[in-house]
């Protein structure tokens, strides 16, 4: 529902989802651990004969959510300049089904065992804040806004609703005859039980470690920062962009999940995939017509982030055990860097009654291959007492690296 006038502006609603799903990954597999060695029928027996997915144990898992939702935002207009504006939502989240749970060989054939999902909760968001207008092509901003992902189960481990109650100001702004557009937004954020998606085998949680997914309520965190936009037209058919982003995310080391804190070793479960500075420069020019209506389109553009380490955890060993490796640390950082990309073209030719276009690209032209993704897998060994601190030797993980330099041709045509 929508209301307008000139004293205010109401939006309210109710929504309501209803979701239902059945999974396992290929029929009849568990949610089990990626590595794991399977010795036919899901059991350690030598020469038991190999017909997967023939598993006695197997039950799909099933999960069925329910979420109910009514909310309001009332936009109040005290004077053309000022407004003020609140809202609320509550939210009702129900989640209830089961998960087939990896059982070893001891337990009878066909004996169906399952860990029952039973959530339920019910959350509620709220947002405050004022704009101010002091001339018709500047807007300043406040605002005071809470808000959550829901909680549930995964891997026999229940997760707690990761909630965030954060501030932000700015102003916006057109200048110079709306050849400038500036964007300012400053913000501090407070997150508690931030959800993390990892392997079972990671959690620490001994009914979770042959489970290939866990979801965890990591830990609580706090962050802060700046985003601020420009956007310049300082010719016809040009435009130039620049952006640039700063956040700094910390951890409270204090709140991390059990499991977490073993594995990392004490205060050392560290800031992951998140830079500190990223944005993107960007240059575009459209001419006139060229030829059969057509216009030529020009396009550059550049997207830079700081390092980033791509772990929570670069430790071997466990607990006191624990030590930070340095060949883990730098396989799992990624530099400061760019992936740059172009494309030229004629775009919006007459042809045969339709409009077609032609251009040429290519996406990451100075070949960046930094990794985009680390995941620790496994740890071999044990404590090594003649290592430092009784450190594990070894360790196994997975890496996605930046694609490849590719470049092409595009010709479409439309009728």
């Amino acid at each position: 529902m929508n209301v307008s006038t000139d004293a205010f502006d109401l939006t309210a609603g109710l929504l309501y989802f209803d979701h239902k799903v059945v999974t396992a990954g290929f029929d009849n597999t568990l949610n089990t651990q990626i590595l794991l060695a399977v010795n036919g029928q899901m059991t350690a027996a030598a020469g038991t004969p190999f017909v997967l997915p023939a598993n006695p144990r197997f039950l799909r898992t099933r999960v069925h959510t329910i979420s109910k939702a009514a909310f309001v935002q009332p936009e109040i207009h005290l004077n053309k300049q000022l407004d003020v504006i609140g809202g609320i939502r509550v939210t009702q989240d129900r989640k209830g089904g089961f998960e087939s749970v990896p059982i070893p060989a001891a337990i009878p054939a066909g004996t169906p065992i399952i860990a029952p999902i039973h959530y339920k909760s019910t959350e509620i968001s709220v947002m405050a804040g004022v704009n101010y207008r002091p001339t018709e092509d500047v807007l300043t901003y406040a605002k005071y806004s809470t808000g959550y992902i829901s909680g549930g189960q995964l891997a026999t481990i229940a997760y707690q609703p990761e909630k965030a109650k954060s501030i932000e100001g700015g102003v916006k702004a057109d200048l110079f005859g709306r050849r400038v557009r500036t964007n300012l937004a400053l913000f501090h954020v407070k997150y508690t039980g931030i959800q993390f998606t990892t392997s079972g085998s990671l959690t620490g949680v001994p009914a979770a470690l042959l489970f290939s997914q866990a979801v965890i309520a990591s830990a609580d965190a706090k962050a802060y920062g700046f985003e601020w936009e420009n956007t310049i037209v300082p010719a016809d058919g040009l435009t130039l962009t620049a952006n640039i982003g700063y956040t700094h995310f910390k951890f409270d080391q204090s709140t991390l999940f059990p499991g977490f804190a073993f594995q990392s070793a004490p205060g050392r479960y560290q800031e992951f995939q998140r830079p500190k500075w990223t944005g993107n420069l960007a240059a575009q020019y459209e001419s006139g017509e060229v030829m059969k209506g057509g216009h030529a389109v020009f396009r550059v553009d550049g997207n830079f982030r700081s390092k980033i380490v791509m772990t929570s955890d670069s430790t071997v060993g466990a607990g006191s055990y624990g030590v930070i490796d340095p060949a883990i640390l730098a396989a799992a950082t990624t530099p400061f860097q760019w992936v740059v990309n172009a494309r030229a073209g004629l775009a919006d030719m007459d042809v045969a009654g339709g409009k077609a276009s032609v251009s040429v690209w290519g996406r990451n032209i100075f070949n960046n291959r930094h990794i985009v993704q680390y995941t620790g897998l496994d740890f071999t060994g044990g404590p090594n007492p003649a290592a430092p601190n009784g450190a594990q030797t070894g360790a196994v993980g997975s890496a996605i690296y930046e694609r490849a330099r590719t470049f092409g041709v595009d010709v479409t045509f439309e009728f």
